[in-house]
């Protein structure tokens, strides 16, 4: 079971690795407001990577493959 500073360790990582991919990564189409599965790709997600597509889950699934 994680605790409270591994679970501030991996959000940390997880906003590092956004800002990263938002500075390499700069797209011209429009975020669409749901991800394939359904749910919802917050704006600030839309905001920070213009251009995703995935929401967290499915975008941490991708990686994991």
């Amino acid at each position: 079971m994680a605790d409270q500073a591994d679970i501030a360790s991996e959000v940390e990582e997880l906003e590092r690795s956004l800002r990263i991919a938002a500075a390499t990564h700069k797209s011209t189409e429009p975020s669409p407001e749901y991800c394939d599965c359904g749910r919802a790709i917050p704006a600030a997600r839309r905001k920070l990577l213009p251009g995703v597509q995935n929401c967290v889950i499915c975008q941490e699934a991708l990686e994991r493959k």
